[in-house]
């Protein structure tokens, strides 16, 4: 099987945290909320809601889930590369 670089890996590893974010989007909201305007007293007021954030985000990124998503990047490597010498060729610019 091909390996990834450090920077696909990185990349890979990044998209599935974002992705992880939206599937716990619920779980993550609750804890921000609790988190708002607190400062040392998050540690106490909001550690469960914290635990179910992290359990949340840690089933959804599975080894199962992560090993899925680079054995499909390595197949779509070529596709990841034209798309990537594309944008280079014409970055997008945001104002």
């Amino acid at each position: 099987m091909e390996t990834l670089s450090r920077r696909e890996e990185s990349d890979l590893l990044e998209r599935g945290k974002k992705e992880a974010m939206k599937h716990c989007e619920d779980i993550v909201k609750d804890f921000a909320d609790c988190a708002s305007g607190r400062t040392f007293s998050v540690i106490f007021a909001c550690n469960g809601k914290l635990n179910d954030m992290k359990s949340c985000m840690k089933d959804y990124l599975s080894l199962e889930r992560i090993d899925g998503m680079k054995r499909d990047y390595i197949l779509n490597r070529e596709q990841h590369r034209e798309e990537a010498i594309r944008e280079a060729r014409n970055p997008t610019r945001k104002h």
